[in-house]
């Protein structure tokens, strides 16, 4: 009888250590991941596989890259202690690091001797968005939580005398702008990427802001407070009023317009449109969602969003008046070769730009 009982005690002491064992197996699966992408540095831990750029990596003190956050260089050199909420570069040897303070957050702008060039503040600091040539510093947005807002570069120098109520944090090419509330709603200061002045719009107001091809010069209009485009012909004529987010010349006589979110294919409000060189809109308001061409094409993608009840988007292949020269698809995708591969499904074809017409 004793080793009956002795017996049983056995199995269940077994039992507990296999169930421990295995829970302890299941914890560490979730850690696994970020375990294997740690490695030791100068008493730290660093993610080995996230990049924030410019040949910097993320450290912190634990092992399992969670909590407070630092970064070192590419030596492995501890360049921004990991004691914050989040530490990235925004270029060589610049930093902007945030704490949290009495539930808020709080931003600064640190150099590589960690030299506060803007102290912390209640708030965050963006960059304007602006596409600049390769090599251009990037202006950065100091924006208070309870404060305007002002543009400064990386040494933390104010490089605009104004200050602001809302600025530009996303992509244009070549330019960005702040804006300021009046009576008459806001006006629109535009900047190139060196800080320079481009103009001014109050609501209505527009101007030319660079030559594309083909003759056709680019507008940029204040439409109701929203920075829009637009596009006048070579004998200077309106053809198309600033009121779209982006607008492409494709040819001599062909424009592509586009009102929406220009990073979803699956807004219903997205509006693509083409118009001939005289402003003529030979597409209707509804039918595409998105329509890409390439400067020279004959043959382009059209898109129309997910509505209710569907949820993927549909392309098709269409002329340079718009009219639909394949069927319905997937997705649709150019390659180097200038050929279309079409899916649907899990059905692939390959329409060669001559043959999409036969299809």
């Amino acid at each position: 009888m004793k080793k009956i009982l002795i017996s049983i005690f056995l199995i269940l002491i077994l039992a507990l250590t296999v169930s421990a064992c295995s829970n302890d197996s299941h914890q560490s699966q979730d850690e696994t991941t970020a375990l294997e992408s740690a490695s030791m540095v100068d008493n730290v831990y660093v993610d080995t596989d996230r990049d924030p750029g410019f040949g910097y990596k993320l450290c912190y003190m634990s092992k399992n890259l969670t909590g407070n956050v630092g970064i070192v260089d590419s030596a492995g050199n501890i360049v921004i202690e990991p004691s914050y909420v989040s530490a990235f570069p925004i270029r060589k040897d610049r930093f902007v690091v945030e704490k949290t303070v009495d539930n808020s957050n709080h931003a600064a702008l640190v150099d590589e001797n960690k030299n506060f060039l803007v102290p912390f503040f209640r708030g965050v600091i963006r960059q304007t968005g602006v596409l600049a040539p390769e090599g251009t510093p990037p202006i950065l947005v100091i924006e208070p939580l309870d404060g305007k807002i002002r543009f400064v570069n990386t040494d933390g120098e104010q490089i605009i005398p104004l200050e602001f109520d809302s600025a530009s944090i996303h992509q244009y090419n070549g330019f960005f702008f702040g804006s300021k509330n009046t009576e008459a709603g806001e006006t629109l200061y535009v900047y190139d990427y060196n800080g320079k002045e481009l103009c001014v719009l109050n609501n209505g107001d527009y101007a030319e802001l660079r030559e594309l091809e083909h003759g056709y010069t680019l507008l940029i209009g204040n439409n109701n407070n929203w920075l829009k485009f637009g596009l006048k012909n070579s004998s200077g004529k309106v053809i198309i009023p600033c009121k779209y987010e982006e607008i492409k010349v494709v040819g001599a006589d062909r424009i592509v317009a586009f009102d929406g979110e220009l990073e979803s294919l699956i807004e219903t409000s997205n509006v693509a449109n083409m118009f001939d060189g005289d402003g003529k809109q030979l597409t209707k308001d509804g039918e595409f969602a998105r329509i890409f061409f390439d400067d020279g094409d004959k043959i382009g993608i059209g898109c129309q969003s997910a509505t209710i009840g569907a949820y993927e988007p549909e392309f098709w292949l269409i002329d340079l008046n718009g009219k639909a020269e394949s069927g319905k698809y997937d997705s649709i995708d150019k390659d180097a070769d200038g050929n279309f591969v079409c899916k649907k499904g899990n059905q692939t074809c390959l329409l060669y730009t001559s043959d999409a017409a036969d299809e």
